[in-house]
């Protein structure tokens, strides 16, 4: 039998990508899980634990999807950056972290907790920086860019294309091949 706390975060992920937070019990998810509702108990002690371990697996399993299909089929720097582009997009407009972010009585946390949803949004997100160096990397084998002076680049570079596609998401910002085209002259510049 899988792992039931990886069960019950696939049916967390999974009822907040149908339907949102809204009306999201304890009794919900352990009936999409198939399992007790005293079994998710054994895990977490109150709903608000749940979520920020769902946000976690969530956060870590998006990741993981860009740290590995940014780099199929060997792309060149150019498409190396539009399929973190493209990745990143689907994987936001998946909606399933809008549903967590939109919902501001969700995180009712003491201050204690802020300090941990950070350091895990810290440690989550490492492997994504790691993503700028493989792409910085290929670039520089390409000699089109150079490794940074400053390693704040790849956090700029990281921060630029997530934001931008937030802004895709939210209609902001056009989807289309002038943003990727904007966004790899930006990253042109930045490793220059």
């Amino acid at each position: 039998m899988k792992n039931k706390k990886e069960l019950i975060m696939k049916s967390v992920m999974s009822l907040v990508k149908e339907n949102g937070i809204k009306g999201l019990t304890v009794s919900v998810i352990a009936k999409h899980a198939g399992i007790g509702k005293g079994t998710i108990y054994e895990y977490f002690s109150c709903k608000e634990d749940i979520f920020f371990a769902a946000m976690e697996y969530g956060i870590s399993s998006c990741v993981k999807e860009i740290s590995e299909k940014t780099f199929i089929n060997q792309p060149n720097y150019k498409q190396a950056i539009n399929n973190f582009i493209n990745i990143s997009y689907e994987i936001v407009k998946s909606g399933v972290f809008i549903a967590f972010t939109t919902n501001p009585k969700l995180f009712t946390f003491d201050s204690y907790k802020f300090d941990e949803i950070r350091e895990m949004m810290t440690k989550q997100f490492e492997p994504i920086i790691t993503v700028s160096h493989k792409i910085n990397k290929i670039g520089i084998d390409e000699d089109i860019v150079k490794e940074p002076i400053n390693p704040l680049t790849h956090f700029i570079f990281v921060n630029m294309i997530l934001s931008t596609v937030m802004q895709i998401v939210h209609g902001t910002i056009k989807k289309g091949n002038e943003t990727n085209d904007f966004l790899y002259q930006m990253a042109l510049k930045l490793f220059n």
